[in-house]
Parts: structure tokens; C-alpha cells; sequence
């Protein structure tokens, strides 16, 4: 009746939802999680889902709630923890993304994002030796990451380090081109493609 009638419309609209996402229509999506959750309130995979959601929209106030008490139920939950993290970080209560952010890196130690966010972290608590560790970690699995390197040789410069920091600018301004050169490719094989 009633009930299988709510969960059939709290779907429709998760699934409207992932649409969305999936075509980076952001702001829509996360009124569709919504309206899925206040349908189904139970529904993890909505509330997981309107929290990366609200993460890529940079909503990270709205986005703590919904994961600081999951986060905290699902002590073994990888993406639990590390969304926890991100979103601490988003609003900048650091020491907590730094455990949440550390927590998740243990569960998964090849993970580039968490590496990244956690070196972040201790580079804003001013613990740029640790920091410097996570994101050197981060740059062993994307290499081409430029805004790791801009972090890093930001942290080699307070750690006085210019010549270790002089070359990460060097290589950040060189895979900064590269990502344009890229961006530019692709451009010209969409237009390439286009006639």
C-alpha cells in the first residue's frame, strides 16, 4: 500500500538523482537525493550519495550532518570515513579530518584522494614534516597531479627546503602545462569530430 508506494517514489527520485550526478547537474541532484532521503529516510546509499554530492557543490555545512553520525556507526566504512574527513576539511575543523582522514588511510593506503586531503590537513594544523609524507604518498600514485605538487613545494617552502621546493614548482608549472596541452587536444578532436 502506502509504504511500498513511498520506497517506489523514494527510488524514482534516487534515480532521477543519479542521472544527474552523472551528467554533473549538481544542484538538481541534490534536490533529488533530498527528496529521496525525506522519502526513506534509512536510505545510506541516498545520504552517501547527497553527501558527495553536496561535496562537489561545496556545501559542506549541509554535508556534516548527514555524515558525521553515519561516520561514526560505521566504524569500518572506508567511504564513511574518508567523506567525514573531506567534509571536516571543507569546513575546517581540521583535527577531526586529520583522524577521520588518517582512519581511511589506513583502511586503503593507495588511495590518492585521501593522501592528498590528509596532507592538506596537516599542512593547514602546521605539521608540514607528516604532511610532507602524505603528499610525497600522493604524488607516488598520481604523478601528475598539480595541485599535490603546488601543496608540496608549499610545504618544502615553510620547511625551508627551497631547493626541493624550487624543483616541485618547476615540475607543477610543467604538468600545469600539460593539463592545458591536453585540455587543448581534446578541444580541437571534439571539433575535429564535429564536421
Amino acid at each position: 500500500g502506502l509504504i511500498q508506494e513511498k520506497s517506489g517514489y523514494a527510488l524514482a527520485h534516487f534515480n532521477l538523482a543519479t542521472v544527474y550526478a552523472r551528467d554533473k547537474l549538481f544542484r538538481e541532484a541534490a534536490e533529488e537525493y533530498r527528496e529521496a532521503l525525506r522519502l526513506d529516510p534509512g536510505n545510506e546509499v541516498a545520504r552517501l550519495s547527497l553527501v558527495k554530492t553536496l561535496v562537489d557543490l561545496g556545501e559542506f555545512n549541509e554535508a556534516l550532518p548527514l555524515i558525521e553520525s553515519y561516520a561514526q556507526n560505521k566504524p569500518g566504512d572506508f567511504e564513511a570515513h574518508y567523506l567525514y574527513g573531506a567534509v571536516c576539511r571543507g569546513v575546517g575543523r581540521y583535527e577531526t579530518a586529520e583522524a577521520e582522514l588518517a582512519r581511511a588511510a589506513q583502511m586503503d593506503p593507495n588511495h590518492y584522494d585521501v593522501r592528498y586531503n590528509l596532507g592538506f590537513v596537516l599542512a593547514k594544523e602546521g605539521k608540514n614534516e607528516q604532511a610532507r609524507t602524505q603528499l610525497e604518498k600522493a604524488l607516488e600514485l598520481h604523478p601528475d597531479s598539480s595541485e599535490a605538487r603546488y601543496q608540496l613545494m608549499r610545504v618544502l617552502r615553510v620547511l625551508k627546503e627551497t631547493g626541493a621546493a624550487n624543483t616541485e614548482l618547476q615540475q607543477f608549472e610543467s604538468a600545469k602545462q600539460r593539463g592545458v596541452n591536453e585540455n587543448q587536444a581534446a578541444v580541437q578532436a571534439a571539433n575535429a569530430n564535429r564536421y
